[in-house]
């Protein structure tokens, strides 16, 4: 009951991501999606020019032994138009999501940067320099990787419904047998979302862990070597790397059997619509241009769903991404600068250090009996700057 009450929240905090996008870029996100559901729309349009030249052209051709020019242009005029229309709808949509998408992650890395410069150093050193670049980087590009199928699919339903609409207006009986393939789709898609969100929530925290890993090594290179600590920072790095790579394998099989179970369902289900549309059209029940038309609309009806499968995949990954460049945003405090300045004039340092020592390992010394000791007091001379500060020592 937990994991399917996590899982409906992933799909509620998805959808709330998506929102946020939507209320910064309407007009972006409006383009986007009028050009998808012009492409749902025309896509449908073509069934329709399908079944008519079945009936007006490709069936008359046969009894006759002829085609007049003016249907073989009428046939031509069309498919062309619904092409040209289509390819204008599939630009608008891709071309809106890109921007849109784009727009949403300069706009996060922005303010994310922004809020780097404003923090303390004390937030600083509580958080690794590799998480840091993962907050700006794979972070903000997973919370708005939703918004490339978004548009997709909003202009999908819109096709699903005139598809559908025109299959019962084509013939009824066909229509409810090939819609019977609807329920094996969605038990198909809830498989897979249930097998394959963990996964990649899971994938997308080991990438932010990996990073962490790579940055702290980057960082710390020369205190890696003074320490004699390659190995270990090579396994530990190995470990995270192998994790990821087992579970992108294990959610690779997944979406494997997945896209050719959801790839067959459609034409199972349009060989079943051809042996009924074939003993209605002897009966007489129906004409050969509906068989087409269902035929051809239940192998795009199933495209929908795919399409909303493929939006609601991202949204695990999504909402790990946005929680933790959320969690930046959150951070209170800031680096604040005073108006005082010390005097020179009344400046002094004083630094003692007596037997100092350091050591990683109990068998390996690395610092024993250091001893230092500086003290000045009173008004530094003038033809000198004072000398740099030094780091305090650890005891």
């Amino acid at each position: 009951m937990s994991e399917t009450r996590s899982r409906r929240g992933t799909s509620v905090e998805g959808f709330r991501v998506l929102g946020v996008a939507i209320r910064r870029e309407p007009m972006i996100f409006a383009l986007s999606t009028v050009g998808s559901v012009l492409f749902g729309a025309l896509t449908v349009a073509d069934a329709w020019v399908l079944g008519w030249s079945t009936d007006h052209v490709v069936l008359p051709a046969f009894d006759n032994g002829e085609i007049g020019t003016d249907l073989l242009v009428a046939v031509f005029a069309l498919f062309l138009g619904v092409a040209l229309l289509r390819a204008v709808g599939i630009v608008a949509r891709r071309l809106g999501a890109g921007v849109m998408q784009y727009r949403m992650q300069a706009h996060t890395r922005r303010a994310v940067t922004r809020q780097y410069l404003a923090l303390p150093m004390e937030w600083h050193h509580r958080h690794p320099t590799g998480q840091l670049l993962s907050n700006a980087n794979s972070d903000v590009e997973a919370a708005w990787g939703p918004i490339a199928p978004l548009p997709m699919a909003v202009g999908v339903l819109a096709m699903m419904v005139i598809a559908v609409a025109q299959m019962f207006f084509a013939d009824v009986v066909m229509a409810v047998v090939g819609l019977l393939v609807f329920p094996a789709v969605v038990l198909a898609n809830l498989a897979y979302q249930r097998r394959a969100s963990p996964l990649m929530t899971k994938a997308q925290q080991l990438r932010a862990e990996l990073s962490e890993v790579a940055h702290e090594s980057f960082d710390g290179a020369m205190v890696v070597k003074t320490l004699g600590r390659e190995t270990e920072e090579t396994a530990r790095f190995a470990e995270k790397a192998h994790l990821l790579r087992d579970i992108n394998i294990r959610a690779g099989r997944i979406r494997a059997a997945f896209d050719p179970t959801l790839a067959a369902l459609p034409n199972i289900g349009v060989l079943i619509v051809l042996v009924v549309g074939v003993e209605r059209v002897l009966h007489g029940a129906t004409n050969p241009g509906d068989v087409v038309t269902v035929a051809y609309l239940l192998t795009i009806v199933s495209f929908p769903i795919r399409a909303i499968g493929w939006l609601l995949g991202e949204f695990p990954r999504s909402v790990v991404g946005y929680d933790r460049v959320s969690s930046v945003l959150r951070a209170t405090g800031e680096m604040s600068y005073g108006e005082h300045t010390v005097d020179p004039a009344t400046a002094g340092a004083r630094l003692e250090v007596d037997g100092l020592g350091y050591r990683y390992d109990a068998e390996q010394p690395l610092i024993e009996g250091v001893s230092s000791r500086s003290s000045r007091a009173g008004p530094w001379p003038s033809s000198a700057p004072p000398p740099p500060a030094r780091a305090p020592s650890r005891h």
